[in-house]
């Protein structure tokens, strides 16, 4: 079931990315959270970090967090997860192998990058590419 919905959310992100997330400027977001939005979505294969946030955004990164899930109901790191996971699904229904993605994305090892996608979708990323017959 999770790995389904997961799925539904790679087809709204893929709808999404064609109209260049006008829904998200168009929600009532704080204007300093759609400006990280934009920022963590464009370097998803990057390291992310509350104290690299900070930094860049000129914000304490307890009123980052505070208000970023305020405004989008999750974490920073949540949403950074979930983020690359989308995308490492898009990738492995493309057909590249589980250790490439991993490091495409943005996570550091492989091993990191399998708990992180196995709790969202609930199976492993080889299993989930062979589910999908690639």
């Amino acid at each position: 079931m999770k790995a389904f919905f997961i799925q539904m959310l790679i087809k709204i992100n893929q709808v999404l990315s064609k109209y260049n997330n006008s829904l998200i400027h168009d929600h009532k977001f704080a204007p300093k959270i759609v400006t990280i939005l934009n920022y963590i979505n464009n370097n998803l294969d990057k390291k992310i970090t509350l104290d690299i946030l900070q930094k860049k955004f000129f914000l304490n990164k307890y009123y980052l967090s505070r208000t970023f899930k305020k405004n989008t109901g999750f974490t920073i790191i949540e949403y950074v997860i979930y983020k690359r996971i989308i995308w490492a699904m898009e990738l492995l229904i493309s057909g590249k192998t589980a250790l490439d993605v991993a490091h495409t994305v943005g996570f550091g090892d492989y091993s990191t990058f399998f708990k992180a996608f196995k709790n969202i979708t609930g199976c492993s990323p080889s299993r989930y590419r062979n589910q999908l017959g690639k």
